[in-house]
């Protein structure tokens, strides 16, 4: 299971912000014909645990998001 950091509003509390997204078990994320992929979602300010369909162009935010970060911290050569 990855997780990721993505903006988004929480619809429990209305906290906008940074909230923590999870890849699920059951989910296909390596469909090219997917238009999204279900992820888990939880708000850092009320702790409300949701399932959403977040579209695939986001998804492939994230991923790339993630792949920045882990060049940014590999040590430079």
């Amino acid at each position: 299971m990855r997780s990721f950091d993505s903006w988004s509003q929480c619809d429990e509390c209305g906290f906008q912000g940074l909230m923590e997204f999870s890849t699920r078990a059951d989910e296909n994320y390596d469909d090219p014909d997917a238009l999204g992929v279900m992820m888990d979602c939880v708000c850092p300010a009320c702790g409300e645990r949701e399932s959403v369909l977040v579209v695939m162009e986001q998804y492939e935010e994230m991923l790339q998001m993630a792949r920045n970060v882990k060049q940014s911290k590999s040590p430079k050569q």
